[in-house]
């Protein structure tokens, strides 16, 4: 606990803070009923501390969905870890939250999120993600697998470093 009570006031000191906006359907559809174009998008920000030449990071991340059968959000908070090398970042994260579908608030919903970052500038990256996600929404609207994979691309910009 107190690891962890250190790392969380670490970050807060010397917080290094990002903004990401990304979208997923784009190029492909989800195979259901969701085709290529259907608005998707998820704005992740990124409290990121370095210890020991990795950057520790606490995501915030608010998605919104355009779907059939209504509107899907979901807010999720992670903690995470950023590998440098070279210009690319890799990292992955476990995050929890919550899920608003067709105004019906779903229990918590989680997943497990890898993301490669590619420096374009000092203060600009281009971003992918993947991310399996545990989806309360689908169980609780139309009994289906709750279990999806969610690939993202977008862009982040470092406000404060």
């Amino acid at each position: 606990m107190k690891l962890i009570l250190s790392l969380l006031l670490t970050m807060t000191l010397n917080a290094q803070i990002e903004l990401g906006i990304y979208t997923d359907k784009i190029i492909i559809g989800d195979g259901d009923l969701n085709p290529v174009g259907t608005l998707d998008l998820k704005a992740a920000m990124d409290w990121r501390s370095e210890l020991s030449g990795y950057d520790f990071a606490l995501k915030t991340q608010y998605e919104h969905a355009e779907l059939y059968g209504g509107y899907f959000r979901r807010f999720t908070v992670g903690l995470g870890i950023y590998i440098p090398i070279e210009r690319f970042e890799i990292g992955g994260f476990a995050n929890i939250g919550t899920i608003s579908r067709k105004d019906v608030e779903t229990p918590l919903t989680y997943s497990i999120l890898g993301e490669v970052n590619y420096r374009l500038t000092d203060k600009l990256k281009l971003s992918a993600q993947l991310e399996y996600v545990y989806r309360s929404d689908l169980d609780i609207l139309w009994d289906d697998n709750v279990w999806k994979i969610n690939g993202l691309i977008g862009i982040k910009y470092q406000i404060i470093k």
